[in-house]
């Protein structure tokens, strides 16, 4: 697996940088609701026998509550503190009181990845949680920086996505779809695919 990342001398400064940038784009975030809610509709008509979502760095309960009006029972976690959010890092799922013994069947992770510090601590989680279904979106970049602190393979600018370039980070899973999402009034466009538990 190629993962670069930007390099913080201790973990409580990339909590603080990340907390605070997520705190100003949380206006984004209850923005985003309509794709959410595309996305949760999607998710219903192609797994309507799974019931649980789990939406990592939410940063906001719309993306819950996009899933919950698709009939999941969905739960959200986040770095930063929010009312109705776990506050959890997506990497130390395994340590939080909240998940155990709990199973979930799809995770969803909305520009969220590209914020993960330990890879490996969030795949454990994702082996914990039992997670049946992966839903990502990221953005396309070709560096890291604080706030965007991981770079995946799957992240570098392309007109189309490589599967090689998904299926090497999530090697007990399958790819379902995978697509690049112009955007006009951004900086970068967006990488989005799903994955299925094999």
């Amino acid at each position: 697996m190629n993962i670069r990342q930007t390099k913080f001398t201790h973990y409580n400064k990339y909590v603080k940088l990340q907390t605070a940038k997520a705190l100003k784009s949380t206006k984004k975030t209850i923005n985003k609701k309509n794709s959410t809610k595309t996305t949760a509709k999607i998710l219903r008509q192609l797994f309507p026998e799974l019931k649980t979502v789990l939406c990592v760095g939410c940063r906001h309960e719309s993306e819950i509550n996009a899933f919950k009006e698709e009939g999941f029972d969905a739960v959200g976690i986040d770095i930063i503190k929010q009312n109705n959010i776990i506050t959890c890092d997506m990497s130390k799922i395994t340590e939080h009181i909240f998940f155990k013994d709990k199973k979930i069947d799809i995770m969803f992770c909305s520009h969220s990845l590209e914020h993960c510090l330990d890879f490996n601590g969030f795949l454990k989680g994702v082996d914990y949680l039992g997670i049946k279904v992966i839903q990502v979106e990221c953005p396309q970049r070709n560096t890291t920086n604080s706030w965007d602190c991981t770079f995946y393979d799957f992240m570098k600018k392309t007109k189309k996505v490589e599967k090689n370039d998904i299926l090497k980070y999530f090697t007990d899973f399958d790819l379902i779809s995978s697509t690049v999402i112009k955007n006009e009034k951004k900086e970068y466009d967006s990488t989005v695919f799903t994955l299925k538990r094999k």
